[in-house]
């Protein structure tokens, strides 16, 4: 097995920000409409969002989200 070099771990490194994190923006969850858990009596946390609310999506997703929604 052959070790990568200190810049060929950067480049990953980068490469892994450019496609997972930069952009990416926290939008409300669907499954729970942003509260957090199913509905309002005695209900568990929402497993989609672990009970946050929010959602994380890629910078097309949210483009289409703002659409959507007319802002």
């Amino acid at each position: 097995m052959q070790q990568l070099t200190f810049q060929e771990r950067k480049q990953e490194r980068k490469d892994n920000y450019e496609k997972y994190v930069k952009g990416w923006k926290e939008i409300p969850c669907i499954a729970c409409n942003g509260t957090g858990y199913y509905d309002d009596f005695n209900s568990p946390k929402c497993e989609s969002c672990n009970g946050t609310g929010k959602t994380k999506v890629n910078p097309e997703e949210y483009k289409e989200y703002m659409k959507l929604r007319n802002l």
